[in-house]
């Protein structure tokens, strides 16, 4: 399975092979060295997000290389030249970009106030 494999780490404090206790010193510096992410980049490709959009994003890129290619053919005249030329209008990017950047703002607000939040319990749980 892809989830024990070596490719995708599981987090540190929630290990199920451990029988003992949780943390483990030699596992966190494996964790925090910066080879990690040399090691854990193949696990982008067979990761959990990659496989539920892997046939979107599949798709995507297939219209996408299509629509070059025929733009490049329009451009040099290796099609008939009563086949038009492909453009997309600039504005709906223009437009839809704020949008776009005020719902990153807020989402990476949201979860820094979670974060806050659970450091908070997190406190008042081991200060108790």
């Amino acid at each position: 399975s892809v989830r024990g494999s070596a490719l995708v780490e599981q987090p540190i404090f929630f290990d199920a092979d451990s029988d003992d206790a949780p943390f483990d010193v030699s596992r966190w510096q494996t964790h925090r060295s910066s080879s990690r992410y040399g090691r854990l980049i193949p696990g982008v490709l067979v990761g959990a997000t990659t496989r539920r959009i892997g046939m979107t994003l599949a798709g995507l890129v297939a219209f996408s290389a299509i629509v070059d290619v025929y733009d490049d053919m329009t451009r040099t005249g290796a099609v008939l030249n009563f086949l038009p030329q492909v453009q997309l209008p600039l504005t709906p990017f223009e437009l839809t970009s704020p949008v776009l950047g005020l719902l990153l703002v807020f989402r990476t607000d949201t979860a820094n106030d979670r974060f806050t939040a659970g450091c908070d319990m997190v406190w008042d749980i081991t200060s108790a």
